[in-house]
Order: structure tokens, then sequence, then C-alpha cells
């Protein structure tokens, strides 16, 4: 097996386990969220989002893009690319690291500004409702976008 398999089975495995991620966040973590009152809500998320900030997270957040490009420039170096590496390549880079850079951590870096138990009952529910929808969204191209490039990956 040559270095463009190596990179992209890496890319594969990587993008699937990035998936996974997201779609186990969207179906177990923000439906229990959901479930809690304002103050709670926003404190348990605060912790999410601190707690996730590990190196293994970041490694699997960048890393899965990086190899992406690589894979794409090692099999266009070969001549033997494929569109659907091209494909997960971009919405990785894309739909993965500019929705998240873009969309979820400056709402992120907002909530984690906020002193909850300093907060009224009509603050703390002004500040989830602005975050709670805007971060689902967001959250839910980005689950999009990497469970689609695991799909282009397994298909190429």
């Amino acid at each position: 097996m040559n270095a463009p398999s190596h990179l992209l089975n890496l890319t594969v495995l990587s993008s699937g386990l990035l998936a996974g991620l997201y779609v186990a966040w969207s179906i177990s973590v923000l439906p229990g969220l959901n479930r809690l009152d304002d103050a709670r809500y926003l404190e348990t998320f605060q912790s999410l989002n601190r707690a996730i900030l590990n190196p293994a997270f970041k490694a699997l957040f960048v890393g899965t893009a990086i190899v992406a490009v690589a894979a794409v420039c090692a099999h266009a170096l070969q001549g033997t690319l494929r569109w659907p590496v091209v494909a997960a390549a971009a919405l990785l880079v894309v739909g993965h690291i500019g929705v998240t850079a873009f969309g979820n951590i400056p709402l992120n870096v907002a909530l984690d500004s906020i002193d909850v138990s300093n907060c009224t009952a009509p603050q703390l529910t002004a500040h989830r409702a602005a975050f709670q929808q805007p971060w689902a969204v967001w959250h839910a191209i980005r689950t999009v976008a990497a469970t689609v490039a695991f799909g282009c990956l397994v298909a190429s």
C-alpha cells in the first residue's frame, strides 16, 4: 500500500469518527440538554464546551481536514484522484472547519462569557435563546457535512 492510500484510509477513519461524534452529540447530548432549565442548560453547555477542548478532540478536529487535503494532494500527484475524495475534503474544510470556526466557536465564546450565577431568570432565558437555536443550526450543518464527507470517502 502506498502513501496516498494510507492517507485516504486515515481520512476515512478520522472522518467516520468525526461524523460519529457529531451525530452522537445531535441524538443524545442536545436532546438531554434541551430538557434542562435555562441555568442548568447554560452551565452544562459551558462545562461541555470546556471539556471537549482536549488534545484528542483537537487532533481529530484539525487532523481530519489536514489528512483529507493531504490525501487529495497525494492522489492528484499520483494521477489517481477521484471526485468523491475532493468533495469530502471540501466538505471537511468548509462544512466542518469553516462552519465551526465562524458559527459554533463565536457562540461558544459568547456563552463562556456569561456568569450564570449572576443572571436573573429573564436574562438566563435571553442568553439561552440567543445561543441554543443558532448553535444547533450550525451544528446540524457541520454534522451533515461531516457525514456526507464520510459517505463520499466510503464511496471512493
